[in-house]
């Protein structure tokens, strides 16, 4: 249903709004449709519709140093805003090479070198999301 991620995201912030203000102010502004082209653009890949329509209610927060409750993502992790998802994905693809798919976003950090990505490859299992870990067990 188009639209069902504004929804439930104006339902998430009006909550953290009232009852965790703090970090309701982390929260970043909107990312804007040029933003979000450059994004897709350096990548090389199509975002997938309701993770635009996400950044485009909510572009990740502030990377919670020093602010009790601002992992709003498990295991721990903040969502990176849109420029930090794209400088991530790319030094991981760097750093990984053959192990990091081009279908992959890191979009979450734990900030100790772990993130949450969401694979946007377009045939099943799409939409995946997972935690890399740079560890020997890493995936």
């Amino acid at each position: 249903m188009p639209g069902s991620i504004t929804l439930l995201w104006t339902q998430i912030a009006e909550w953290l709004r009232k009852n965790a203000p703090l970090t309701f102010e982390k929260l970043n502004p909107p990312a804007d449709e040029r933003a979000l082209a450059e994004f897709a653009s350096e990548l090389g890949i199509e975002l997938p519709p309701d993770f635009v329509e996400l950044l485009l209610n909510f572009n990740g927060s502030d990377d919670a140093r020093g602010v009790t409750g601002i992992t709003l993502l498990p295991p721990g992790c903040y969502m990176m805003d849109s420029s930090q998802m794209a400088r991530d994905t790319r030094q991981r693809a760097s750093i990984w090479g053959d192990a990091w798919r081009s279908t992959w976003i890191a979009f979450g950090s734990d900030l100790c070198g772990g993130c949450l990505v969401l694979d946007t490859h377009p045939r099943p299992p799409y939409g995946r999301i997972f935690e890399f870990n740079e560890g020997p067990n890493r995936r």
